[in-house]
């Protein structure tokens, strides 16, 4: 991995801004190597997050056991992301039913609303400044600004 030895300043104003600069500066590929890491790592502190905030609907554990984050990797749009959801491999195959703990679900009319209905959306909304920082500050720290 190459290393950016530079006296460049910065006003960084977001993370979509950081990584077009350093697309500029050293290319897809080496901007990957510096990203993805950061990127991994800013996603498992939301994952554990997320399953911590999991625990209010917790009856056997299946669901939280079952959340996953996979790799880093860069969309069509060219936007790199990471995907947190529900392994299909489950032993419980909770990813069928996650959906209904989120939004709640009608049967024969009546309206349920679950214990952990909206839990998913609130933790991961409030996890998205950290995650930003988290990556800002990783980015930052390889580059040594």
């Amino acid at each position: 991995m190459s290393e950016y030895k530079g006296n460049v300043r910065w006003k960084i104003k977001g993370v979509t801004e950081l990584e077009r600069k350093l697309d500029n500066m050293m290319g897809d590929k080496e901007a990957n190597k510096v990203i993805y890491p950061v990127l991994q790592s800013a996603s498992s502190n939301i994952l554990s997050k997320l399953k911590t905030d999991m625990l209010v609907f917790k009856d056997t554990g299946a669901t939280i056991n079952e959340v996953i984050a996979q790799n880093p990797r860069m969309d069509i749009h060219g936007v790199r992301t990471v995907k947190i959801g529900w392994s299909d491999t489950g032993a419980k195959q909770r990813w069928r039913m996650v959906h209904l703990n989120e939004y709640g679900y009608t049967r024969y009319g009546r309206r349920y609303t679950p214990r952990g209905f909206g839990v998913i959306g609130r933790s991961v909304e409030s996890s998205m400044p950290q995650y930003e920082k988290e990556l800002i500050k990783g980015i930052k720290k390889w580059l040594k600004i």
